[in-house]
C-alpha cells in the first residue's frame, strides 16, 4: 500500500512539474508614487507551448503581506489578457499592483519579490532545472522624498532572452535606463529559487566545460556582458544585480534572470563598427552614422538602437531601424535641450541582428551590440567684464544664459585663481577642479558679483560655472536645499584684474 501510494505521488509530482515548465526570465520594476506607496510591475518571459500558463502572478511586498497581480498586456482570450507573443516560442507577460507601507522599517528597505514553478527543462547551467523555482527580487529602499527626493527603479530595455553561437563571441547588454538619473552598477550572482536561497547545483557559464578560452564577464559600470566563448550548445540562464546610488547612497536594487540559447550553426554574427563615447552640449544637435555588416553577405541584416535618449522629456533621439543585405547604415539624430542635462551619461545600445534561418526551418539570428556613452553637459557662460572699482572687483556675465530657467538649475558659481590659465576645455571637460581655481561664490541667481577680498598688487584671474542638479529638496531641519546628482557647466573664458598699488608721483 505505502508503495502505491509513493508511486502515485511521485507521477503527481512529475505531472505537476510537467505542467508548470515554462518560465525563462524576468524581473521586477518599481515606481514610487508617494513617500510609502509603490507600483509594481512584473515581467515574466515564458516557453509558449508549455501547456501552463498564469494570468495571474503572487507577489510578496516584503512586509508580511501578499497580493495576486492579474496580467494585463496582450490580446484578450477567454476573458483575460494572453500576454504578448515575440517568436521562437516566446510569451511576455506583465502583471502590475499597488501596495502602500505602514512604514519604515528598521532595516530601512523592503525586498520585493515573486517565486513561481518552475523554471524550463534542460537548462544546461542548472541541475535539474525543471524541479528549481523561478525566483525574482528588488530591494526597495524607502526614504522620506521630501529629503532625498522620489526613486524609481531603472529599466532594462534589452529583452532578457538571447541567442548565442558555440564557439563564436556572444555580446549582451541588458541596457538599463534609471529615469532619475542615479548612477548604476552590474554584478552577476547566481540565480535565485527563494529569498535566501541560490539555485542549487548552478555553474556560471564559463564553468561549464572551463578553459582559457571560456570566460564570461560583465562590465560592472555599463552592463555589457562578453562571453569568449560558448563552449557548449544549450539554454543558460544568469542573473545580474543591477544596483542603483545617488551620490553614494543606496536607493535599491533589482535582478534580472535571464537566458542565453546556445546553438550550433553555420553562421557568423554580425558586427557592428565601433563607436566612440563622446559629449554634447545642451541645446545641439547630435548626428551619427552606425553601419552594421554581415560576413555572411548573402543574409539580411536589421540594425536598431535602444536606450535613455528615446525616453526621454522633450526632444527623443531618432534611430530608423533599416534592414539590408550584407550591410546596412542608419543614422542616430538627438536635438539635445537644457532639461536633458545630467551628470551620469546616456546610454545607446546599438544592435545588429541576422535572418538566419536554420537548415529545419528555425530561425536563430544572431546579434551583436555597440554600447555608447552620450554626456550632455551644460553650455559654458559668458564672462564679459572683469574690472577693479574702489578696491574690489567687479564681474559680470552674460544675462543671455540659454538655461537658467529650467528646474535643475542651482545657480551660477565664481571661481578664482591668482595669474591666468589659458587653457579651453574641450566637450568633455566640466567644471574648474584640478585647474587651479577656488570656489569663492555659488548659488547666485544673477549675473554680478563683487569680490571684496582682493590684495593690492595681485594678478587675478576669474572664470564662471554654472551648477545643476538632477534632484532638489529642502531639508526639513536647517530649511536649506538638499541637491543630488549635481553636475556643471562647462566653464567660462577667463578674465583677469589687477588692483595697482599706488604709485608714488
Amino acid at each position: 500500500m505505502k508503495r502505491v501510494l509513493f508511486l502515485v505521488a511521485v507521477l503527481l509530482s512529475v505531472a505537476f512539474v510537467a505542467k508548470a515548465t515554462h518560465n525563462r526570465a524576468g524581473e521586477i520594476y518599481f515606481r514610487q508614487i508617494s513617500f510609502l506607496s509603490y507600483e509594481a510591475t512584473i515581467v515574466t518571459y515564458t516557453k509558449e507551448s508549455a501547456p501552463e500558463d498564469r494570468p495571474t502572478l503572487p507577489i510578496d511586498w516584503g512586509d508580511g503581506t501578499t497580493d495576486t497581480l492579474e496580467r494585463f498586456n496582450g490580446p484578450i482570450q477567454n476573458g483575460t489578457p494572453y500576454g504578448v507573443t515575440i517568436g521562437k516560442d516566446i510569451k511576455v507577460n506583465k502583471y502590475r499592483g499597488t501596495h502602500t507601507y505602514n512604514g519604515v522599517p528598521s532595516s530601512g528597505f523592503y525586498k520585493v519579490s515573486m517565486t513561481n514553478p518552475n523554471r524550463i527543462n534542460n537548462i544546461v547551467n542548472i541541475a535539474n532545472s525543471v524541479g528549481v523555482p523561478f525566483f525574482i527580487e528588488d530591494t526597495l529602499r524607502i526614504y522620506n522624498p521630501s529629503t532625498f527626493g522620489e526613486n524609481n527603479s531603472p529599466r532594462l530595455l534589452e529583452p532578457p532572452i538571447d541567442f548565442a553561437n558555440k564557439n563564436d563571441t556572444f555580446r549582451h547588454n541588458p541596457n538599463a535606463y534609471d529615469p532619475d538619473g542615479d548612477s548604476l552598477s552590474f554584478k552577476l550572482i547566481p540565480p535565485r529559487s527563494g529569498p535566501v536561497t541560490e539555485v542549487p547545483g548552478y555553474d556560471y557559464p564559463d564553468e561549464v566545460l572551463p578553459g582559457p578560452d571560456n570566460n564570461f564577464t560583465i562590465d560592472q559600470n555599463t552592463g555589457q556582458i562578453v562571453w569568449a566563448v560558448p563552449k557548449k550548445m544549450g539554454v543558460y540562464n544568469i542573473a545580474i544585480l543591477v544596483q542603483e546610488y545617488r551620490d553614494g547612497i543606496p536607493m535599491g536594487s533589482l535582478v534580472r534572470d535571464m537566458q542565453i540559447i546556445v546553438e550550433k550553426q553555420p553562421n557568423d554574427p554580425p558586427r557592428i563598427a565601433d563607436v566612440k563615447d563622446t559629449c554634447i552640449i545642451a541645446g545641439s544637435s547630435l548626428e551619427k552614422e552606425v553601419t552594421a555588416m554581415d560576413p555572411d553577405s548573402t543574409q539580411s541584416v536589421t540594425i536598431s538602437a535602444s536606450g535613455g535618449p528615446f525616453n526621454v522629456d522633450g526632444n527623443q533621439a531618432q534611430f530608423p531601424e533599416q534592414t539590408g543585405i550584407g550591410s546596412i547604415t542608419s543614422t542616430f539624430s538627438w536635438d539635445t535641450e537644457c532639461q536633458h542635462i545630467r551628470k551620469e551619461p546616456y546610454q545607446v545600445v546599438f544592435k545588429a541582428e541576422d535572418d538566419y534561418t536554420s537548415p529545419n526551418g528555425t530561425s536563430i539570428p544572431l546579434t551583436d551590440l555597440e554600447t555608447w556613452q552620450i554626456t550632455v553637459v551644460a553650455p559654458p557662460p559668458e564672462l564679459t567684464s572683469v574690472e577693479p572699482d574702489n578696491g574690489n572687483i567687479d564681474l559680470e556675465w552674460n544675462a543671455n544664459y540659454p538655461c537658467d530657467d529650467i528646474e535643475e538649475f542651482t545657480g551660477f558659481s565664481v571661481w578664482r585663481r591668482k595669474g591666468p590659465n589659458p587653457f579651453t576645455p574641450d566637450t568633455c571637460d566640466r567644471g574648474l577642479k584640478g585647474k587651479g581655481y577656488t570656489k569663492i561664490a555659488d548659488g547666485l541667481a544673477n549675473f554680478t558679483y563683487t569680490d571684496t577680498s582682493v590684495l593690492k598688487g595681485q594678478y587675478y584671474c576669474y572664470r564662471i560655472v554654472v551648477d545643476f542638479a538632477g534632484i532638489k529638496t529642502q531639508n526639513n531641519v536647517s530649511n536649506n536645499p538638499n541637491y543630488f546628482n549635481e553636475t556643471e557647466s562647462l566653464p567660462s573664458n577667463e578674465l583677469c584684474a589687477e588692483l595697482r598699488r599706488d604709485v608714488p608721483v
